[in-house]
């Protein structure tokens, strides 16, 4: 249990998108994540997977720049409505909320930590 959250945390997405932008690391989903950004983009699922993804470890993911940003970011996130559960809860991961402490480092980077509603 982790008990320093007893209070909750305080988060809303403000679209700063430094955890877009941040360069390797590898986005996971669903199949059903991966059909909604190819249809938010207007491809086809085939198509969609052959151009931005990539078998890691035996799942799909989306194919990750050295550099940065994600494949998908142009001056924002391509398929913001339709993000996959990954992207969705960030900054909600299990090494960030290990601790009242790397909750903090994170909270550096991510401008929406420490707004909006209490979770």
């Amino acid at each position: 249990m982790i008990f320093w959250l007893t209070d909750g945390v305080k988060f809303e997405c403000t679209r700063c998108d430094w955890c877009c932008t941040q360069p390797g690391g590898f986005v996971h989903g669903s199949e059903q994540d991966f059909r909604n950004m190819a249809k938010a983009l207007g491809l086809d699922f085939k198509t969609f997977v052959l151009e931005y993804c990539v078998d890691h470890e035996g799942f799909l993911s989306l194919k990750s720049k050295p550099e940065g940003p994600c494949i998908l970011y142009s001056n924002g996130c391509g398929v913001y409505d339709q993000r996959p559960t990954q992207c969705r809860t960030f900054p909600f991961w299990p090494g960030y909320l290990a601790s009242k402490k790397d909750w903090q480092r994170i909270s550096k980077h991510c401008e929406g930590i420490g707004r909006g509603k209490t979770w």
